[in-house]
């Protein structure tokens, strides 16, 4: 009689082949889940392709918001918000803000980040802002307190639109705001979507 490769072995060492076999049918599903995972959520970047240097200042004496006219692509989480320029004068803390459109060139804020702070020396600053979401179509507004901003570029065709009111642009409120032609906000968003 003639024994098979696997009815050689013993008992105990088929024990130990099924727990290393299911050691491995789980290492496997595990990887293969954390691979579709990775794969259902990646990051996108929409806004200003940051390209021309700031060179245009806009000031308000109290609080403010500015954005952009491109919208979220997709619903998702905003994990960074890239801000090219600097603080001329005034408050140096900004904040950053999901506004929804309502309807009637009005806007809605949703959700404001936690405060950062901008310098007085040009760069481009990344920020990350904690559990901020939007929902396709919305803007990201730069909200300020109170002083000059140099983080717009000149932009033949381009707009930034802009709200001025002491307390008027907090979590609920409603506003519309004036455009300012020829001018781009240069501010990037890196958004997890998925």
């Amino acid at each position: 009689m003639t024994l098979t490769r696997f009815e050689s072995l013993s008992r105990s060492s088929i024990r130990k082949l099924r727990i290393v076999v299911a050691q491995v049918a789980f290492v496997l599903a595990a990887c293969a889940a954390l691979a579709s995972t990775a794969q259902a959520a990646h990051t996108i970047s929409w806004g200003s392709p940051l390209r021309t240097p700031p060179s245009r200042t806009l000031s308000a004496p109290v609080d403010a918001a500015y954005w952009q006219q491109s919208v979220a692509p997709k619903a998702g989480q905003i994990v960074t918000i890239t801000l090219w320029g600097r603080v001329a004068s005034g408050q140096p803390t900004i904040l950053f803000q999901d506004l929804r459109p309502i309807g009637g060139g009005r806007l809605k804020v949703i959700s404001t980040t936690q405060p950062f702070k901008l310098t007085g020396t040009t760069a481009k600053r990344t920020f990350r802002p904690i559990n901020f979401f939007v929902h396709k179509g919305d803007h990201v507004g730069l909200a300020t307190i109170g002083g000059s901003y140099e983080v717009f570029a000149a932009a033949p065709g381009g707009t930034t639109n802009g709200f001025v009111g002491a307390g008027g642009d907090m979590n609920g409120s409603q506003f519309s705001g004036k455009a300012h032609s020829g001018i781009e906000l240069l501010q990037r968003m890196g958004e997890r979507v998925g």
